[in-house]
């Protein structure tokens, strides 16, 4: 786990973490149901950068390139680590919210 933190997540800008630790709550995403669980406004630009700096973590399941999946070992390693760093009422919230939003079963 260590490696994986300290060689993909530990390297990333803040932006970029924080969008691999918040997206990390849902089982597959979009860029609009990034922004509601992220609070954010440009995760579809944020999605284009993971291609690139996360590729082998981040999966698409469709064509046009609108549904991504991350890894799963990536996705349980980047949700533990948010469960580390955030207060459990914040990830049960945004949970919640992913789920009203899309449906899914957010995170495990």
């Amino acid at each position: 786990m260590g490696y994986v933190m300290d060689e993909v997540l530990q390297r990333q800008p803040e932006d970029v973490r924080r969008f691999l630790l918040e997206a990390s709550l849902l089982d597959s995403f979009s860029a609009p149901l990034c922004d509601t669980v992220t609070g954010g406004a440009d995760s579809e630009n944020m999605l284009r950068t993971l291609k690139v700096v996360a590729n082998p973590f981040v999966i698409p399941l469709d064509h046009p390139l609108t549904w991504y999946r991350y890894e799963h070992l990536f996705a349980d390693l980047l949700r533990h680590q948010l469960e580390r760093t955030r207060a459990p009422a914040w990830v049960r919230r945004q949970r919640t919210t992913a789920i009203e939003n899309n449906g899914q079963d957010a995170g495990h």
